[in-house]
């Protein structure tokens, strides 16, 4: 069976007999009667300037040419450990490179590295800086080594096509180095990329500015390394930090006082319908975790501030679903995904304000969500080694 990696499209046929949708008794999504509030705090004026002075010493590479200069291949389902059924609704999926191995290695077996954030060019919408259609998931460094954030471009082919960049932070206007965060959501809206970072808030990396570096056999470079030659750890393109809306106060959870206390930044979506970001907080095996919709400007990409200088939510939630790893909406309805172990069913919610809401099952592990409305389809990515795939099913609106 052929992989459907195209963003428009039909459906694969019917795998399996699904089981019955799941009925909670009680509300599990309320809506709090609080407004929080981050601001950029000049941050996009500092990254400006020094992103402004590496343009002239990188060259830059567009959106399309990654995805087109794309060096690793994606493996159909039933193919090596790729699974040719999986527990989800009329799912459609696709496996890293190295699941047409056994054991499966590379992307698909490596411990080093843990897929988690998904987006696509569904959520960039006008201004994406592409003509391109994709899928973005970030991956985070899982072995501490200081190699931080990677994102893969993941093209429409069939079998899919990628290529991983590295997020970089500019230092001045002649270094960069890694971005150490968990990356656990991303949200590509025009040319900014929103990335989770748990305490702070969101940090925005700048799509229009992707610098191409050397290489590096070694693996070990980052930065400007004296001679005129900037690396990535080996990756050819780095895309770098532009600016970042972080909050007072570090993350808590669960929290004592929900309505008041900092929030968690664990994974982020887009809802078009409204024009937000939706962030929101795992907590591990409690209720609680909070939602909060952010107003986008659509004419710039970037949040939109009030007369103060600061953003502040459009709407904030409190929901009864724990272990939540991603979270989306759209015209009312919220989804959400929640894992419960390796090897074991993950979960994906679907619910409305007041509402009892239904769970089916997903892969094992599913972590960030996207929601593309011009197919109904919901996307997430699963990040157990050796388990992993990338996912979309259309029942996520039946």
């Amino acid at each position: 069976m052929k992989v459907r990696t195209a963003l428009a499209a039909a459906v694969v046929p019917l795998l399996f007999t699904a089981p019955a949708a799941v009925s909670q008794a009680a509300p599990t999504l309320t809506q709090l009667d609080a407004t929080f509030t981050v601001a950029e705090r000049g941050s996009f004026d500092t990254y400006g300037a020094r992103i402004a002075g590496l343009d002239g010493k990188l060259q830059k590479a567009a959106v399309d040419t990654v995805f087109a200069e794309a060096n690793r291949e994606s493996v159909r389902p039933g193919t090596g450990s790729c699974p040719a059924s999986i527990p989800a609704p009329r799912a459609s999926w696709f496996c890293w490179y190295g699941a047409q191995n056994s054991p499966p290695n590379d992307d698909a077996g490596t411990s080093s590295w843990m897929p988690q954030g998904v987006s696509g060019s569904w959520d960039a919408a006008a201004g994406g800086g592409t003509s391109a259609a994709g899928v973005l998931v970030s991956w985070y460094d899982a072995t501490d080594a200081g190699k931080g954030v990677r994102v893969s471009f993941v093209d429409q082919s069939d079998p899919a096509r990628y290529r991983h960049a590295l997020l970089v932070e500019p230092t001045s206007s002649d270094d960069f180095k890694a971005v150490t965060v968990h990356a656990g959501g991303i949200a590509w809206v025009g040319h900014h990329l929103y990335v989770v970072d748990t305490n702070r808030g969101v940090r925005v990396f700048d799509l229009d500015h992707i610098w191409r570096t050397a290489a590096d056999p070694t693996r070990t470079k980052i930065g400007n390394d004296g001679s005129g030659n900037f690396h990535a750890f080996d990756y050819r393109f780095a895309i770098p930090q532009t600016g970042e809306y972080t909050q007072d106060g570090s993350c808590v959870r669960p929290a004592p006082n929900p309505e008041t206390d900092p929030l968690c930044w664990s994974y982020v979506g887009v809802d078009r319908s409204s024009g937000s970001l939706v962030t929101g907080e795992y907590i591990s095996g409690e209720p609680g975790g909070r939602v909060v919709q952010w107003p986008i400007d659509a004419a710039t990409g970037r949040l939109a501030e009030n007369g103060s200088g600061e953003v502040s939510s459009r709407a904030a939630f409190r929901t009864t679903r724990t272990n939540v790893q991603g979270a989306t909406s759209h015209d009312g309805t919220f989804w959400f995904s929640s894992s419960t172990g390796r090897g074991n069913d993950g979960e994906l919610h679907r619910t409305r304000v007041g509402e009892s809401g239904t769970t089916t099952p997903t892969p094992t592990g599913p972590e960030d969500l996207s929601y593309n409305p011009g197919t109904g389809d919901l996307w997430s990515a699963t990040e157990w080694p050796e388990l992993r795939i990338v996912f979309h099913t259309p029942t996520a609106t039946g």
